[in-house]
């Protein structure tokens, strides 16, 4: 199938009519791209969305629908990426803008699908995740998709929710007006951190009172193999790729270098003091860094650790699941890691990571990627250490915490009259978390 003319073509058996018969949901994300925290966030709103509506067809809108069709067994539309397809294109021969117009005469159809994809849904749902941004898309991405998903939705009269959403950098005056106006069409928003809600309040967006839910994440439902994995004396690196920074931030193989050994020498020291050590990934795209790492490791004749890159969020979690430390970057698996009440010491490449630790109240074990320090660093991991056995049924309690904040969420939002599951008493979203169109 060409995938630069059937991006609203619906894979799958489930037919059009059935879902038209019960009131289809309809997700949108950047998913198949080979990111476990785009996925787990997908799986997590699917287990809640079909929890609570059991007999509603659940449809996704994928990069790559053939990898999100395997995974999910669900329907599943592709997305149109400009930017990817005049990139992509197999006929390099011909001119830039010639490729250009011929991707624009292939909209009309493409407008068609999508069309017909949505009179079969009544609620579009945006999955979390940091997709507030421009961050290695460009205005053309999912910023251009998201905007024209939402508009039809409204023009069609169907429900907007944006949950838990992550705001990170806008730096193309496109991509910005794109994405306010997608979140303005919205019949209901929610942030998952301060940290978003105030990237928009600075561009002059009026979400003040627009709810804070926590990360869909939270409510991913931990598997069974996870539960009796801990494995004394582990501690898990979980590794990143520089060039998911985006189109925003050029690394150069010198500061990749200085990356790289610190992580070796950090999985040396760790070794030194008889810990089992694992890496872990985030993103596919995290592979060949695990590789150079264990070509430098290998080099300095290192005693033997765990690599085997996870090919699912469960195995990530797995993965996860058997430390009794985590030191990552990649936010979703600093998340993952708090979501099983394992202490994390976060390297952070973005202000999503340092909003999340101190939410948690470990805003002493971050540091940034581009000035962590070695010295620094393992202090935070013996400090951890030493505090893990008072820090780890803090974090797991408040953990539970948000998972009971986003069932409240799920149930308002799908719940279809359900009683949501009373909230603790402690770190309630605020404000309420209620539609757009019923505020004043």
């Amino acid at each position: 199938m060409n995938m630069h003319n059937a991006s609203a073509v619906l894979y799958g058996e489930q037919t059009e009519r059935r879902a038209a018969s019960l009131g289809a949901v309809l997700f949108f994300g950047h998913f198949g791209a080979g990111n476990w925290g785009n996925e787990c966030t997908l799986q997590a709103c699917l287990h809640h969305v079909h929890r609570l509506r059991p007999q509603a067809p659940l449809i996704c809108l994928s990069t790559k629908p053939e990898d999100t069709l395997w995974r999910y067994g669900l329907p599943t539309v592709g997305l149109l990426d400009f930017k990817r397809d005049l990139r992509g294109s197999r006929d390099k021969s011909r001119p830039r803008m010639e490729r250009l117009l011929k991707l624009m005469a292939a909209q009309p159809a493409n407008i068609v699908h999508m069309v017909q994809t949505m009179r079969e849904v009544d609620t579009l749902v945006m999955t979390g995740t940091g997709m507030i941004t421009d961050w290695g898309e460009g205005p053309l991405g999912l910023p251009l998709s998201m905007f024209q998903w939402a508009a039809l939705a409204r023009a069609m009269r169907r429900r907007v929710l944006f949950l838990s959403v992550g705001v990170e950098q806008i730096e193309s005056p496109v991509a910005r007006e794109l994405l306010r106006n997608a979140l303005r069409l919205a019949d209901y928003r929610s942030f998952r951190d301060e940290h978003s809600r105030s990237q928009l309040l600075a561009a002059g967006m009026h979400v003040e009172q627009d709810a804070l839910y926590p990360d869909l994440a939270f409510s991913l439902p931990v598997p069974e193999v996870a539960r009796s994995a801990r494995k004394p004396g582990t501690v898990a690196v979980g590794v990143f790729s520089h060039k998911s920074r985006g189109v925003h931030h050029h690394t150069d193989m010198a500061e990749y270098r200085d990356y790289l050994e610190k992580m070796g020498r950090l999985v040396l020291h760790l070794l030194s003091r008889k810990k089992r050590v694992r890496l872990v990934i985030g993103d596919t795209s995290d592979i060949p860094v695990v590789e150079d790492l264990k070509a430098w490791l290998a080099a300095r004749e290192s005693a033997p650790f765990e690599s085997e890159p996870a090919q699912s969020v469960d195995q990530v979690m797995a993965q996860l699941a058997e430390a009794e430390m985590v030191v990552a970057t990649r936010y979703h698996n600093v998340l993952l890691a708090l979501r099983m009440g394992i202490p994390v010491v976060s390297i952070a490449y973005e202000g999503k990571n340092d909003a999340l630790m101190n939410t948690l109240g470990l805003g002493e074990y971050c540091q940034s990627i581009d000035t962590f320090e070695l010295p620094a660093l393992i202090e935070q991991v013996e400090r951890m250490e030493a505090a893990s056995q008072e820090l780890a049924p803090r974090i797991a309690m408040q953990a539970d915490v948000f998972r009971l904040q986003l069932d409240t969420q799920y149930a308002r939002l799908f719940g279809l009259g359900e009683q949501p599951e009373r909230e603790p008493h402690v770190r309630k979203p605020t404000p309420s978390g209620l539609p757009l169109s019923a505020r004043r």
